[in-house]
Order: structure tokens, then sequence, then C-alpha cells
């Protein structure tokens, strides 16, 4: 996990009032609950893989919620092939 680093993200997080529970609002950043929705998971799963599978997350200001870049999320995605289907009987 790191620390929100890109250029104006801590602005639009801010303007977006990060006291409030959907603090989100750029279509580009996701919450752990759109992480989940984007790929079909739990969000515990969501947390889950960025514990153990390196999922990149990252925190704002220090605060517990973590955010997601849908850019990152969908590379990570990419470099985490589906596991082979079982052959039929």
């Amino acid at each position: 996990m790191r620390m929100l680093t890109r250029p104006g993200l801590r602005r639009r997080l801010s303007e977006s009032c990060l006291c409030s529970r959907p603090f989100v609002t750029d279509p580009d950043i996701l919450t752990a609950g759109r992480v989940a929705e984007l790929l079909g998971m739990h969000p515990q799963a969501v947390r889950r893989a960025v514990r153990e599978q390196g999922l990149p997350s990252h925190r704002v200001d220090g605060r517990r919620a973590q955010v997601f870049y849908r850019d990152e999320v969908l590379a990570w995605l990419r470099g985490h092939p589906a596991a082979p289907e079982a052959p039929s009987m």
C-alpha cells in the first residue's frame, strides 16, 4: 500500500469531502466496494488480495480507507489470469 502521490489527487479527494462515507467521486478512483463490483468479488476478498496478492491500493492522508486507481486494478488483473477450467467429464 502506498500513500497517494499523483498530482492533484489529494485536492480532488478533499474537494469531495473525505469525511463523508462515499468520498470518491472521480471515476478513475475506486473504493474497495467498487473494485469488488468491478471484479465480481466480495469487498473482503479485495482487501485480502491487497494483503496477499499485491493488488495495488493507496491510503489518503493516513486514513484507514483504501482507494484504488482503476488503471492499476486493471493492470493487476491482466497480470493475474483466471484459473484454468477443470476438464469436464
